[in-house]
């Protein structure tokens, strides 16, 4: 199967050749007041969401809330789409982090999926940059923003199907359904992407469903693990283009070939009408109508702070042994 590389016509990126690019302006300022409406109900939320992280030796994956993870993996510590604080005065946290900053171990990569900025967040990486001697592997064009900044020493761009070797942990940049943007003219002038660490764990980073998981399961044929985005569902004749609902990123999962399906980007801030609860609701439904049986397949629900802990995947616990990383 080929690997599908992204079209590029006049510095801009596109999914592929012809793909109609959509105004998102007012859409994004729906769903910002409607985000702003919902915290009343977001306070019922955090109460019974999130629990006190306690960092532990073994190999892990913490959900710190939306699509920011740290994986704990053999000696390393890294960060997926780091975000740890409010991103406007309208879009604010509905759940704080499941890890506070100040108790992050130390990180030694953080892997960028686009620059959105629920998930190339400013402050984060300003204060990762200081404070960490992390290396930030990003989608090709984003180089730029940490160059403007005095931050480029640390920094590696990467295109779909790039693989990187850090001190012998394998990453690879893989393909996603998706679009960037940061100020009033970039729209696509960089890349977005998603991640397999060491073969393994698969991180979709934003995405909407196509056949590209597909590909990716192709390529890649013992995934143990998928971080998948699940929200925002609704208004789903918006969303679909750009976001997976539950159903989407279920098939997604069973396209990847995966075993253990981690849901994310829901529960944290507010980008479309769904009621808190909608992403996960029908997820669950959708995993029941499935029939999958629990030793087959695992849908591991983390709330915020809380792990899953690698000691139970033999694959991934394998290739970590044969990588022999010190």
């Amino acid at each position: 199967m080929n690997k599908r590389q992204p079209h590029r016509l006049n510095n801009r990126f596109y999914n592929y050749p012809g793909e109609v690019v959509s105004n998102v302006f007012w859409r994004s300022v729906f769903m910002y007041v409607t985000s702003y409406a919902q915290r009343a109900a977001a306070r019922r939320f955090i109460k019974n969401h999130s629990v006190p992280y306690v960092f532990q030796e073994a190999d892990h994956i913490t959900w710190i809330g939306h699509a920011s993870f740290l994986l704990s993996i053999d000696g390393f510590n890294i960060l997926t789409d780091p975000v740890f604080g409010d991103l406007t005065f309208l879009l604010q946290r509905f759940s704080a982090p499941g890890i506070p900053f100040a108790q992050l171990p130390k990180i030694d990569i953080v892997l960028l999926s686009h620059n959105h900025r629920d998930h190339m967040d400013s402050a984060t990486l300003k204060a990762l940059y200081a404070q960490t001697a992390c290396h930030f592997y990003v989608p090709f064009g984003d180089k730029a923003w940490f160059d403007i900044r005095g931050m480029s020493d640390r920094v590696t761009e990467c295109i779909w199907w790039q693989d990187i070797s850090h001190n012998g942990l394998k990453l690879t940049f893989l393909p996603a359904r998706h679009w960037s943007q940061r100020g009033l003219f970039d729209r696509n002038k960089s890349l977005w992407g998603s991640w397999m660490i060491q073969e393994s764990i698969y991180f979709a980073g934003d995405t909407a469903y196509s056949d590209h998981f597909k590909e990716i399961a192709y390529h890649f044929s013992d995934i143990e693990i998928a971080l998948l985005p699940i929200g925002p569902c609704e208004p789903r004749k918006w969303m679909k283009t750009t976001h997976m609902d539950a159903a989407d990123a279920g098939r997604a999962f069973l396209d990847l070939g995966a075993r253990i399906f981690i849901p994310m980007h829901w529960g944290t801030y507010g980008f479309g009408i769904d009621d808190l609860m909608l992403p996960i609701v029908r997820l669950n439904d959708w995993w029941k109508a499935q029939n999958i049986k629990n030793n087959e397949r695992i849908l591991s629900t983390l709330t915020c702070g809380q792990s899953y802990f690698l000691t139970r995947l033999s694959r991934v616990n394998q290739l970590f042994k044969q990588a022999n990383i010190t």
